[in-house]
């Protein structure tokens, strides 16, 4: 998550994200790697403003 922390550091943090599985929908930490529900690392992380 280091690249999403530089990113947040130079658009300014606009709120928690949520993180979410995009294969199950699964909602998950932040510090996840792979989703505990179906396996796949492929997570998306959303900004609710």
């Amino acid at each position: 998550m280091a690249l999403l922390s530089r990113v947040r550091k130079l658009i300014g943090d606009g709120g928690d994200p949520i993180y979410e599985c995009r294969r199950c929908g699964t909602t998950l930490d932040s510090d996840a790697g792979d989703c505990p529900q179906c396996g796949k690392s492929d997570i998306a992380a959303y900004e609710i403003r």
